[in-house]
């Protein structure tokens, strides 16, 4: 099944990675992410579309490790390196930044992470591409990289559509849905904590 990774450029493999993945995310509801209901299995039924965009993510990541691996002969193994790479930079420029880190967090895999000659025998260009695209997976700071690549392209092209990571979205829900209660206490009264529901509004939105 990896042929299908060398058998187009870059560009027409990312547009397709693109299209599937979001035909899922269009058909997200913001029901389906509220009070974490995709981390719960019984209520996992209301949030199906959630969970086969992750699904989808987790399988790209393992699809592209495979693909590598499957290659026998250290020359292949770089040529299929070198072609997820340029197909993760392809993602970057059209904003299908979910793509890019499924590609990323197969490429960072301990079982291809460990491939020190392959990744050594990179062209000194593709190298760099993957220097420039590993910068959005630093996890430090909560991915302050890729939080702030994001605002400077809305800022820059307000009205130029994207596909964000989607993981981290859900870990921004899951945080502010647990780090806030429902209601709060105010004079011996429980009120609704507008700031908790506006925040997750804010999110979704």
């Amino acid at each position: 099944p990896y042929e299908v990774l060398l058998s187009g450029d870059p560009y027409t493999i990312a547009e397709q990675i693109t299209i599937l993945e979001f035909d899922v995310y269009s058909r997200i509801s913001h029901t389906e992410l509220i009070n974490q209901r995709w981390t719960k299995e019984k209520y996992q039924v209301m949030a199906r579309n959630v969970s086969a965009l992750v699904q989808r993510s987790d399988k790209l990541s393992h699809f592209i490790a495979t693909s590598i691996l499957l290659q026998k002969k250290l020359k292949d193994r770089t040529t299929m390196l070198t072609r997820c790479i340029k197909i993760a930079r392809a993602l970057a420029d059209i904003r299908n930044y979910n793509g890019v880190m499924g590609i990323l967090m197969g490429l960072t895999l301990s079982s291809i992470n460990r491939l020190k000659h392959t990744w050594s025998k990179l062209p000194p260009k593709v190298e760099i591409l993957y220097k420039q695209m590993a910068v959005f997976q630093d996890p430090s700071n909560s991915f302050k990289n890729y939080r702030e690549a994001i605002k400077k392209m809305k800022e820059e092209e307000k009205n130029i559509p994207c596909l964000p990571y989607f993981t981290l979205n859900l870990s921004d829900l899951t945080f502010m849905d647990e780090g806030n209660p429902d209601l709060i206490d105010i004079e011996e009264t429980k009120l609704i904590n507008l700031p908790k529901h506006q925040l997750v509004y804010r999110t979704i939105k």
